[in-house]
């Protein structure tokens, strides 16, 4: 019975499930998360594609976000047979301007340290300040590509999170690199389009090689003025082109809003 068990476990393709999904051009579904080592213990066996691990209005706490994952693993592997479920963390800085950018990345690589398996950007209404977020989540050696410069991401991040990827460190730096940039990237990365001024900035700010999600922030778009028609109101993509959140997408919905899925530039 045992052997009968075993055989008919699944064994995935990939680390990141959210990332198998998309490849095959389904949609992706989240659920929210939070907490430490038991609620991860608890989320291990979500349904979801991937888990929205709230970081931009929650604590900024580093051991809990690391002991969540710690928590995944341990009650692992998932029903697809993958070692955790995605994780994917919105984060407390913005990308509303390049400086405020350079002076807080630091923030989203002490969270991909973690082990998680991508970030949301809140507030992308900067096209340089979403260019600064890109490369400091790559390492200087991955692949080169036109419109980005070299990453910044440093030797020692891939300790923690080798092991919560079951990875070689080695490993580990090789494949967390950005989907579908590197086809054997592990990592997504993606902006909510959230304010009328993101909304406005989108064709250029999804254009940024090479995140592939963006989201569409509902809950803090009804905090601003309704704009009349002729004001450029943000419109909710449908995936033909000339749609202001991201123009030629496919769509997908997430527990809080619209997920657009801007299509690769070449």
């Amino acid at each position: 019975m045992w052997g009968q068990a075993a055989a008919q476990t699944p064994k995935p393709k990939r680390i990141n499930r959210a990332i198998e999904l998309l490849e095959a051009g389904q949609p992706i579904y989240d659920t929210g998360g939070h907490g430490g080592y038991e609620e991860g213990e608890k989320m291990a066996g979500a349904k979801a594609d991937y888990i929205n691990y709230e970081m931009e209005h929650g604590a900024f706490d580093m051991k809990e976000l690391r002991d969540f994952m710690r928590g995944l693993v341990d009650a692992g592997p998932t029903r697809t047979g993958h070692r955790t479920p995605t994780v994917i963390v919105t984060l407390p800085i913005l990308g509303k301007d390049p400086a405020a950018m350079r002076a807080n990345y630091w923030v989203a690589q002490q969270v991909m340290a973690a082990g998680v398996h991508g970030i949301l950007l809140c507030h992308a209404e900067n096209r340089e300040a979403v260019k600064i977020f890109v490369e400091s989540l790559r390492y200087p050696f991955a692949p080169k590509h036109p419109g980005l410069d070299t990453g910044i991401r440093g030797n020692g991040s891939q300790n923690f999170a080798s092991q919560i990827w079951g990875l070689q460190p080695n490993e580990y730096m090789l494949k967390a690199d950005l989907w579908p940039l590197n086809k054997n990237g592990e990592v997504l990365l993606g902006v909510k389009i959230e304010t009328p001024m993101a909304a406005e900035n989108s064709e250029k700010t999804t254009r940024i090689p090479r995140h592939r999600v963006c989201r569409m922030g509902s809950g803090r778009s009804e905090l601003f003025p309704r704009r009349s028609a002729d004001e450029h109101q943000p419109r909710r993509a449908r995936g033909s082109p000339g749609d202001a959140e991201g123009a030629h997408a496919g769509l997908c919905r997430g527990q809080g809003g619209e997920v657009v899925l801007p299509q690769l530039v070449q």
